[in-house]
């Protein structure tokens, strides 16, 4: 990462017409805004029992690879209703080059507390010496469709194809498979996701690769050919990514449970190889497909828009490849959501210092226009978050409608990547705080300023944030990972409605399972649609985004000071639609499985925000 250069300025092309049988929930104004309940978030590490710390390269951050941090993911690796986490980790190339490495964790949630269990399933000891290595993403799916979530690791040089074994009460186990199932990687894979690439309805895979770095003769105060010098703020720092080899990605077809590259053949060698590091599924163009979107590192982004033919690059036609001056940002994360409720998706990108977070928000009248592409304005500083985001260094972000009023807010992760920075005269520092903007509506949005003693006001050289209901009470809490040190548990304190705070619901969307004595699958891609008294609120159902790691995908909703639901709709991802009655089902975590008829279960949140 480092300063980027100017690009033109953008203007819209032609793109082919949007599909007319599936269209965008109509807008809805609410009839009134719901109370918004105040934010407070407390550390809950200790209480939670995680005792992780991160560690990536040496503290001097002398080449590129130190300085991007170790991915974490959440799922529920036994099947017992609770969620446990995975942890990357980092190494040194001293260690590297010595044929050594780190191996990756496994937090097992045992009734509310998290016990390291990686020996006890896999990670550590006779038979996980190919899982020594630098660990940079987590990524959780289900690619073989037996209902239970495998994990790709992604790494500096080498990835893993975790393949979990639970099955008919048997202990958790995670062995690599990658070579056996078709996936033999080299590169620097800085995120992956899995989504359903070809419509087939089972998940493939996208590596996010970074670039070349040579672990043995790295470069130091100059990069390239055209030797490049390193230098920031007139201080010398670790060299890239400028001056240095960028990878291609990469995407894989799955093809029963085993993986075949089909980067060419699905389009996706339509665009240069860049440094790419953050990558979100999102359907921009409501057409009942999943399409990708990447944040490139001092390059223009990708849009990469799913059409019949294949995926076809469309970032510069609609908006969102470059900043609102257009000049190509260093983005991190990415994060998808309708933030002005208008019922179509918006993007947030994380960037570099001295760039702020850049919001696209969709353009409502673009969609369904014969030969015109889906259009995005950006809003990045009429709503008020361009000023309040420039002098850091942005990387993980989520989309969360953290006080519950029923509209989505903004959590960032920050922190520098230059040791340096805290030097005379750069203007910023290495250890910054993380932000949280609220929606305000209107297009809005309003930084928190949060009270004396919140673990927001910690100041540490940030990286990795992941959603999680971590108490299971309907609200949005945090996994976060800095690029050394501790990692940190936030719990969100928003009151429930026992103590006079906000109605919730939080919903899981399920596909059938694939056979009999199979669990439900991860129904990526479908979208939530509640109808309550105040308007719609539009959802898809997620893993991968914000920054090299995988959240929960289940979708907690915030009704305010109404506890009616009307109606839940899902659009599943085979194009088919179920419309469940809401009433009775505020305060619940609702599962709806994809049937005929659908099923529908339900049990009550819990209340206070204790441990289970």
């Amino acid at each position: 990462m480092g300063p980027v250069q100017s690009r033109g300025m953008r203007v819209a092309l032609f793109a082919p017409l949007l599909t007319a049988a599936w269209s965008p929930p109509s807008p809805q104004a609410p009839a009134s805004q719901p109370a918004a309940a105040p934010i407070v978030f407390s550390d809950a590490t200790a209480e939670y029992g995680l005792a992780f710390s991160a560690r990536c390269g040496t503290p001097e951050k002398l080449d590129i690879v130190e300085a991007n941090g170790v991915g974490a993911g959440v799922l529920d690796a036994d099947l017992d209703g609770d969620l446990d986490l995975f942890l990357a980790q980092g190494s040194t190339l001293e260690e590297l080059n010595a044929g050594g490495g780190a191996h990756p964790s496994y937090w097992r949630n045992d009734g509310g507390r998290f016990v390291d269990s990686s020996a006890e399933v896999g990670l550590r000891g006779e038979g996980a010496a190919n899982l020594k290595g630098w660990w940079t993403c987590v990524t959780v799916g289900d690619p073989d469709g037996d209902g239970i979530p495998d994990v790709f690791l992604g790494g500096y040089l080498k990835s893993a194809f975790l393949v979990n074994s639970h099955a008919q009460g048997r202990q958790v186990q995670l062995a690599d498979r990658a070579r056996e199932m078709g996936i033999d990687e080299r590169g620097w894979v800085s995120n992956a996701c899995f989504f359903d690439g070809d419509g087939d309805g089972d998940q493939d895979l996208y590596l996010v690769r970074y670039l070349e770095l040579d672990r043995k003769r790295p470069p130091r105060k100059v990069a390239g050919s055209l030797k490049v010098p390193c230098t920031w703020r007139g201080q010398e720092v670790y060299c890239g990514p400028k001056g240095l080899v960028p990878t291609p990605d990469r995407y894989f077809k799955n093809q029963g449970g085993k993986f075949t590259e089909a980067t060419l053949e699905a389009g996706f060698s339509g665009a240069p190889a860049s440094y790419g590091l953050g990558i979100c599924p999102v359907d921009f163009d409501a057409d009942g497909d999943l399409d990708l979107y990447i944040a490139n590192d001092s390059k223009q982004n990708f849009l990469w828009r799913h059409d019949p033919e294949g995926f076809v690059e469309c970032a510069f036609e609609t908006g969102v490849g470059l900043g609102e001056d257009g000049s190509t940002y260093a983005g991190m994360g990415v994060a998808a959501g309708d933030v002005n409720g208008d019922g179509l998706p918006d993007l947030v990108v994380t960037n570099f210092s001295d760039e702020p977070v850049s919001l696209y928000t969709s353009r409502a009248s673009s969609y369904g226009v014969p030969k015109k592409p889906v259009l995005y304005d950006t809003a990045t500083w009429t709503s008020g978050i361009g000023r309040a985001t420039l002098a850091t260094l942005k990387w993980g972000v989520e989309l969360e409608d953290l006080d519950l009023d029923g509209d989505l807010d903004i959590f960032v992760m920050n922190g520098h990547v230059y040791p340096q920075a805290d030097a005379k005269g750069t203007g910023t520092s290495y250890a910054q705080r993380n932000q949280v903007f609220v929606n305000a509506g209107a297009g809005k949005f309003e930084e928190l300023v949060p009270p004396s003693g919140s673990p927001l006001l910690e100041r540490r050289s940030h990286r990795i944030l992941v959603a999680l209901d971590l108490d299971d009470d309907g609200d949005e809490d945090f996994l976060l990972v800095p690029v050394d040190g501790p990692a940190a548990l936030l719990r969100n304190g928003t009151a429930t409605p026992a103590s006079g705070g906000a109605h919730r619901v939080r919903i899981e969307c399920l596909l059938p399972p694939r056979e009999p004595g199979l669990a439900p699958r991860d129904a990526l891609g479908a979208q939530v649609i509640i109808t309550t008294p105040s308007g719609k609120q539009v959802r898809e159902v997620r893993r991968s985004g914000s920054y090299a790691s995988s959240r929960d995908p289940r979708i907690c909703f915030g009704l305010g000071n109404s506890p009616e639901i009307q109606q839940i709709e899902i659009r599943w991802p085979d194009g088919t639609r179920d419309v469940v009655p809401g009433s009775g089902l505020a305060g619940r975590a609702v599962r709806i499985v994809q049937g005929k008829p659908v099923s529908v279960s339900s049990t009550p949140l819990s209340e206070g925000g204790s441990n289970k």
